[in-house]
């Protein structure tokens, strides 16, 4: 299992019980159990100061999903935290991102 915040209380608080009394939880719990070869390209929009998901976890994921041939970007802004994509001054940034990505990947 990969979730390396597992001893985070968000996490516990999203699981409901600690890893060690149920590490199947975890597991369903965790994206790359259910990547598979045949998924859509995916965008990651991820800041390096998130503290709920560290941004290791984007760099793994994007790399695992790539491993297995799936086309995957990872969209970095420095020093934001958590769920910042959606808020100025952000905003502007990703739609960019994401309507380029649309535009290359989705045709």
């Amino acid at each position: 299992v990969k979730i390396a915040h597992k001893s985070n209380s968000s996490v516990l608080k999203l699981i409901g019980v600690d890893y060690d009394k149920n590490p199947d939880a975890y597991r369903a719990a965790e994206p790359e159990t259910y990547i598979d070869p045949g998924d859509p390209p995916v965008l990651l929009l991820h800041g390096t100061a998130d503290k709920i998901v560290p941004y290791s976890e984007a760099v793994y994921y994007t790399s695992k999903l790539r491993s297995i041939g799936i086309i995957a970007e990872l969209y970095t802004d420095f020093d934001v935290g958590h769920a910042w994509f959606n808020s100025s001054p952000y905003l502007e940034r990703t739609t960019q991102a994401l309507l380029r990505f649309i535009s290359v990947y989705m045709k």
